[in-house]
């Protein structure tokens, strides 16, 4: 390459144009570019409404607002349980699975995007006492058990509209943006709340609008073959059909033991980076006395920042990839960033944190690809719903029992040994390690390319 094409690729205004092309719908197949099209609008602004639920900004937002307001032990086991619940929600995937079934997704996930928006405003309207702390956190599990039905009905949406060879980079594309808007949200959210509780009101207000653009957007998508699609759900046995009652879940799993140990592996593995989020969030307040802005920055800002500059890497891997192989390599970065986590409480070092905060960032933008297209290796095509609400499903009975696990160990061991609670990050690590080993042994009887075709077509 002569060294005028070297210059003019790395020239800002060369780089911002290939940003620009790479994201154009002239870089998708011809069928897929209108609701490409559409769902990149969408994701330009859902977003704002959805980061003023995420778990860990509202953890934040409770420990700061509410402190004073109820004891100091309530009020952690109240952030362990808003940051849980973005996970524990997901209890109700099967649920959102059996509702979809044979049914317009595209209807459906605009509902539910609508009930979360309107859980955003109740938020903003909670008042800082006892009962206010309910009412937010009551608004938040019903604003995510909304987000799950729509993560639950998206992928069959996705699997879809785009073909196997583009859909992770499609997808990998809207995670991009998405984590961009979610990062500029979060430390909005945290700023206000350091500025004043007005300024955070109006914030929440502004974010639910601006995310009903977003589910205007997504209203025009149209679904390739729905009608066939339906037909095939709507012919399945009854014994083929996702269930109301869990046991659904169960026998998905005995019929399928290769999905059933990725499973395993899956749980154990999110177990350990689930543990992080709640006592992280308590260890920036009381130990280290930062406010709002920066509690947000390190938690979500920076790993959501970092994340779309490795999304693309993650992409390729993922394409190049079953599952399985993909996590036996993407883990590592996880146990990581959760080391540096530990490290950082240990030694009571902020830039260590910040550091971590970064490589939390890198994993998460491979786990943002895996999390919504991992179980598409696994299901038959008219079983995408099903599989994806056995996945969603158990990362909610994990998000149950994680991170209030974690603030349970972090305040047990900090009242009998005060300043050692960061010992909780140590379980973390080593449970993160557990769940890579597994991912490796799964992957050696997988091979190094995309197994299963037929399914994950």
């Amino acid at each position: 390459m002569s060294r005028g094409r070297r210059w003019a690729r790395l020239h800002p205004i060369g780089l911002a144009s290939r940003a620009y092309l790479s994201f154009h719908p002239s870089s998708v197949s011809a069928l897929a570019r209108h609701n490409y099209r559409r769902e990149l609008v969408s994701t330009m602004f859902f977003p704002v409404a959805l980061g003023a639920v995420e778990g860990s900004v509202v953890g934040v937002i409770v420990k700061n607002a509410y402190a004073g307001v109820v004891p100091p032990l309530w009020l952690n086991y109240a952030v362990g349980l808003v940051v849980a619940a973005p996970e524990f929600a997901n209890l109700t995937s099967f649920l959102w699975a059996a509702v979809g079934h044979g049914r317009r997704k595209v209807a459906l996930i605009n509902a539910l995007q609508g009930i979360a928006i309107l859980m955003v405003w109740v938020m903003a309207a909670a008042p800082r006492t006892v009962a206010g702390l309910v009412m937010l956190a009551a608004a938040m599990v019903v604003g995510r058990i909304a987000i799950s039905g729509v993560l639950t009905l998206r992928t069959v949406v996705w699997r879809a509209n785009y073909g196997r060879s583009e859909r992770a980079r499609a997808t990998g594309k809207f995670a991009t943006i998405q984590v961009l808007v979610l990062a500029g949200a979060a430390l909005a959210v945290g700023a206000g709340r350091d500025s004043s509780d007005a300024v955070l009101r109006g914030l929440l207000v502004a974010a639910g609008l601006i995310g009903a653009v977003g589910v205007a957007a997504y209203h025009g998508i149209r679904v390739r073959h729905e009608r066939r699609q339906l037909r095939a759900e709507r012919a399945d046995h009854v014994h083929q059909r996702p269930g109301l009652s869990p046991m659904s879940i169960l026998r998905t799993l005995r019929a399928d033991p290769a999905y059933a140990r990725f499973m395993l592996a899956m749980f154990i593995f999110g177990s350990g980076n689930l543990m992080v989020t709640a006592p992280l969030v308590i260890v920036l307040r009381d130990q280290f006395k930062l406010g709002s802005l920066w509690s947000v920055a390190i938690i979500s800002g920076i790993p959501y920042m970092v994340m779309p500059w490795v999304i693309p890497l993650w992409a390729r891997l993922m394409s190049a990839h079953h599952v399985a192989g993909f996590r036996a390599r993407h883990s590592w970065a996880f146990v990581a960033g959760q080391t540096a986590v530990f490290v950082g409480a240990a030694m009571h070092s902020l830039p260590v944190l910040f550091v971590a905060a970064a490589i939390q960032g890198i994993a998460g933008a491979g786990g943002a690809i895996a999390w919504n297209l991992g179980h598409l290796d696994y299901a038959p095509p008219h079983r995408a719903t099903e599989y994806m609400g056995v996945h969603v499903t158990l990362n909610g009975l994990r998000g149950i029992l994680a991170p209030l696990a974690a603030v349970k160990i972090y305040t047990w061991v900090d009242a009998r040994w005060p300043g050692q609670g960061f010992w909780v990050f140590g379980i973390s690590v080593m449970l993160c390690v557990v769940g890579a080993v597994m991912f490796v042994s799964l992957s050696r009887g997988i091979g190094h390319g995309v197994n299963r075709p037929a399914r994950g077509a």
